[in-house]
């Protein structure tokens, strides 16, 4: 079935179906129990719930008990009525609600005529009585108001407790990467087919997941989640965009950057020029109103800058002696600049430091039309087109890397309800394609034709800490999602249950220059590589994966002071297959790992390379007790199983286009010296040695009967509502990773004669279950909802991870000295952040109404300040030596490892604390370092980001606000960039910032 038929077949399913799940949660649960003055229950008050946007109605008698349930009220502002027989009607109005909120509240009626009506403004409580999982929700004025750079929806992804981004990934209590799933509408929505992300592959885009003017909210649930969430490890991160409603509203918007606002980047000597545009607007309204509703964004910028690039570069000295030693050299040598840094006259490479041209483009559209089929029936669908470009700079100027991104995105939704039971189905569509360039793949061997693309391309060259090579690269297919899911309400039973499916894709073409790396200066000047990477690459395959998952849960009230959480669900895990666009090759070719000889197994069965993971069955206990019973004061706790599947981007290298045609041979200086190999080294030549056996390949090799990696999460925490609009929350959050995955480099050479266990092999990596990990963190934060002009909110986590891996369930290196030794590679986990103070704030001053003179109301009124400060401390530091075994460390031999004073020199790492493992001559060293893996911790980060709007009312219902962004407005200097090579003459240095002090003029005009 082609793309386009299956997505109209989901869509149209979708609207058809009126039974219904998801599998992340983009509604809120309402409970509520009705008593008359003295306490005492009203059995069969009619409860009224509306929409105050689009007038959808919902309506649900109490039982016996007192109690009522709406659950899969979408997002939005509510008016509750309640009206019983011999009791004044109740109405609250204004209620907020937002996505995955569960919220429990008792209505007391007064004694009279039900003709009589009681209205009251009814914020929905702070305090969670219902549910035991953490849940942050980033609201729409945080979203508008806080300085975000560029307009970027990852700005407000960590305003929250045990949260850690690195670019578009994002750590949620320490379950890596892979653990966050990223939804928006409740559908899938990673911007990288391969893995979770925010962002697209190699985070280049600007635009994170969708535009902000299309956001509702950000929702972030973690630690015990209901049963209906799935491959959540550490949480969910759900983006809820905007809908029409009976009111037109929109916005139009300009943001603009220039070099004559910002300061002066600290390791530049003038400001690199600057021009950044980002433009569009946003429109909603009704089609037919109380009915038809329909949403629109367009987003938009284009930016030309130069921006700082630095590495290590050969001297001339060195250049000259390499090419009175080999010509040749020169076709890579021409690529590279000389250092412009001062370094010692006899120096064999030094620092250059400098700015290269960067250019960004992007248009990104989004259309959500709503529609209320009947008055018990809604449904919408949510249209995303993103085509992001960028082309950035590199220390080689003729090595630029260009990226090229197509973002598809569809979601359907379908909710209906009765009297005691509501439905919701979704479909979604996600596709993300990224083509990637290096410039120097462009560059040919001057002397002789390719006869196939990539073949021949130059060699690189990786010696004493320099490098710089270069590969051609698309990665991206669709993955379509299913979801159904059903809630009843039964006495003190709230019950949901349903089901996913998942059609995950993957795919990649790709190929890489050769990468010839030299261990010292007496075998580059000899022309001896120490290793020789040769990636054939692979021709344009896609690679698929079904997986299932069925969950029960059951909300149970045991007292009206205690709720117990109960659920299960099971995930089934398909394993990926591999085909070419005409269902040949390439496929994917894996073995197994037999002995401790590296002896492998023949080719699996293209079609079940590795064994489908299909029983993963997840309990989850949660409670929540509130012993006041009003709300002020609640216990909640809990534990929980959680499951994920294996990530797309460990499958991608173990697809090849033949069985003698690997993706990858790395060959050792032994293998090299043998089959008289010398630069240049060209893809065409070496794979006819590969497939001829002479010299074997590097492939993936992945245990077949590989498991899906869980946490044990443990949640105990207390919340206390300080008014109606303030609350403090503090807890106990740990967990226990079980079978993580993680990757060792088999069949390295052997220390002392450079041979291989098993000859018919390159070195290879190995992934399997090996990995395991310990959390244990306290998260704090006292939460100011937006009342009398104020919204604050402060988050404080201490945490620790410790992992044997590198602490995530997705392509990451173990960075083992010792395959057989995993135990020894014991240490902080690679995201491990010990200490993160966060807080934000919006303060919107007086408007000073009661001014005679509309001119001064207009001057001194109407101002409003935001900001987000953040203090963390780094994450770990890995020292590393370069050798012909991967993942060595130097020794520590005695003393300070850093210096104190580094903000002062930029040398931060005491050389003399440590010492290069001496080497054989096959160039691995003659044992494993003695230094543990992330031994050390950087500078951590202090940045206070402010800004300063005007805001004027043109009319009633139009508001034009002109505002001033200052991200580090203080001018910090957040040192980064640190060399942790220590073969590298600059070993220990920072060589770049987190940025100087940028200013972003925005202004927008909302009605």
């Amino acid at each position: 079935m082609s793309g386009l038929r299956l997505i109209v077949a989901g869509v149209t399913v979708s609207f058809l179906l009126v039974g219904a799940a998801v599998s992340q949660v983009t509604t809120a649960t309402f409970y509520g129990i009705v008593t008359d003055p003295t306490g005492a229950v009203i059995p069969d008050a009619t409860v009224t719930l509306t929409n105050v946007g689009t007038a959808a109605t919902q309506s649900q008698t109490a039982d016996a008990t007192g109690e009522f349930a709406f659950t899969f009220v979408r997002v939005g502002t509510y008016t509750v009525r309640i009206q019983a027989d011999g009791f004044k009607a109740f109405e609250g109005q204004r209620m907020e609600l937002g996505a995955a909120q569960n919220i429990r509240q008792t209505f007391n009626l007064e004694i009279g005529d039900v003709t009589e009506t009681i209205e009251i403004s009814s914020a929905a409580p702070l305090v969670n009585t219902v549910s035991a999982e953490q849940r942050e929700n980033i609201t729409t004025t945080q979203i508008a108001e806080l300085p975000l750079s560029r307009r970027n929806i990852a700005g407000v992804v960590t305003l929250g407790t045990g949260v850690v981004r690195n670019s578009g990934d994002v750590y949620l209590n320490g379950s890596g990467r892979g653990g966050t799933q990223v939804s928006v509408d409740g559908t899938d929505a990673t911007s990288n087919p391969e893995r979770p992300s925010i962002n697209m592959f190699g985070n280049f885009n600007y635009v994170s997941t969708v535009s902000i003017d299309s956001v509702q909210e950000v929702q972030l649930v973690k630690g015990i989640i209901p049963a209906e969430y799935t491959r959540a490890m550490g949480g969910n991160l759900n983006l809820i965009t905007k809908s029409g409603t009976n009111e037109v509203h929109g916005s139009l918007f300009e943001n603009f950057r220039a070099e004559e606002l910002n300061a002066r980047n600290q390791f530049l000597s003038e400001k690199p020029g600057v021009t950044f545009n980002q433009f569009g607007g946003s429109i909603g309204g009704p089609i037919i109103k109380d009915r038809v509703f329909g949403f629109g964004v367009y987003e938009g910028y284009r930016e030309r800058a130069f921006r700082p690039v630095a590495g290590d570069v050969p001297t001339q000295n060195l250049r000259t002696e390499m090419l009175a030693a080999v010509p040749e050299y020169s076709i890579w040598l021409d690529t590279v600049p000389l250092p412009n840094q001062p370094h010692a006259a006899d120096a064999d490479t030094g620092d250059f430091i400098g700015a290269g041209s960067l250019q960004n483009n992007e248009n990104h559209f989004i259309i959500k039309p709503d529609v209320r089929v009947t008055d018990n029936v809604n449904a919408s669908v949510n249209w995303t087109r993103g085509r992001p470009e960028r082309r950035q700079p590199r220390v080689q100027e003729v090595n630029f890397r260009r990226f090229s991104g197509e973002t598809d995105r569809v979601t359907a939704n379908v909710t209906a309800f009765g009297g005691n039971w509501t439905s919701e189905t979704r479909y979604g569509y996600n596709r993300n394609v990224v083509d990637r360039l290096d410039g120097i793949f462009e560059v040919m061997d001057p002397n002789k034709e390719e006869q196939k693309e990539g073949s021949r391309r130059i060699p690189c060259i990786s010696a004493l800490g320099f490098g710089g090579c270069g590969e051609i690269l698309t990665l991206g297919a669709p993955s379509h999602q299913f979801d159904q899911k059903i809630a009843l309400t039964r006495g003190r039973h709230s019950l949901k249950f349903g089901g996913v499916y998942f059609r995950r894709g993957i795919g990649r073409a790709n190929i890489e220059n050769p990468s010839i790396r030299y261990q010292n200066k007496e075998d580059l000047l000899a022309n001896i590589p120490n290793i020789a990477q040769m990636t054939f690459g692979t021709d344009r395959y896609t690679a698929t994966s079904n997986q299932w998952g069925f969950f029960v849960q059951d909300d149970w009230r045991v007292t009206q002071t205690l709720v117990v959480n109960l659920g299960v669900r099971n995930d089934s895990f398909g394993h990926y297959t591999a085909a070419g666009p005409d269902g040949g090759p390439p496929h994917t070719f894996n073995r197994a790992l037999l002995d401790t000889s590296f002896t492998l197994s023949d080719v699996r069965d293209v079609n079940n390379p590795y064994e489908s993971d299909n029983r993963n069955i997840a309990p989850r206990l949660g409670f929540s007790w509130n012993p006041d019973g009003n709300g002020t004061n609640v216990i909640r706790g809990g534990v929980g199983v959680i499951f994920t599947d294996l990530a797309g981007e460990t499958v991608t290298q173990t697809v090849q286009n033949s069985l003698n045609e690997p993706f990858r041979a790395r060959l050792s200086r032994d293998e090299v010296i043998r089959l008289g190999l010398k630069y240049p080294l060209y893809n065409e030549d070496v794979l006819p040695l590969v497939s001829g056996g002479q010299t074997g390949g590097s492939p993936r090799v992945i245990n077949p009967d590989i498991e899906s990696g869980y946490v044990y999460n443990f949640y105990l925490g207390l919340q206390r509502a300080l008014s109606d609009n303030i609350v403090i929350e503090s807890a106990f959050v740990g967990n226990r990773g079980v079978k993580w995955l993680t990757s060792r480099i088999g069949n390295e050479v052997d220390r002392v004669t450079g041979l291989r266990p098993n000859p018919g092999f390159s070195n290879f990596d190995y992934w399997d279950n090996s990995d395991s990990t310990r959390y244990a963190s306290w998260q704090t934060s006292l939460r100011h909802r937006y009342s009398n002009n104020l919204s604050a909110n402060f988050h404080y986590t201490w945490a620790k991870q410790i992992a044997y891996g590198g602490g995530d369930t997705g392509w990451v290196s173990s960075g083992t000295q010792d395959f057989f030794n995993l135990r020894a590679n014991r240490g902080l986990a690679n995201q491990d952040v010990q200490h993160v103070f966060v807080s934000d704030i919006v303060y919107d001053l007086p408007k000073f109404r009661n001014l005679n003179s509309s001119i001064a109301r207009g001057v001194i009124g109407g101002w409003q300040l935001s900001a987000i400060y953040t203090g963390q401390t780094s994450q770990p530091i890995n020292l590393r030596q370069p050798t012909a075994l991967s993942g060595s460390r130097p020794d520590y031999i005695g003393g300070n490892p850093t210096f104190d004073n580094a903000r002062d020199t930029l040398q931060y790492i005491n050389r003399a604390a440590f010492a290069e493992v001496p080497e054989t001559e096959t160039g691995a060293g003659v044992r494993p370092g003695n230094l543990g893996r992330n031994a050390l911790r950087g500078h951590g980060l202090i940045n206070l980001d402010f800004s300063l709007g005007k805001n004027f009312f043109v009319t009633e219902g139009t508001r034009l606000q002109i505002r001033g962004d200052f991200f580090n407005v203080f001018n910090h200097t957040n040192l980064s960039g640190l060399n942790t090579n220590i073969e590298s003459g600059t070993f220990g240095r920072f060589r770049g910032t987190r940025g100087a002090r940028e200013v972003q003029i925005n202004a927008r005009l909302t009605f």
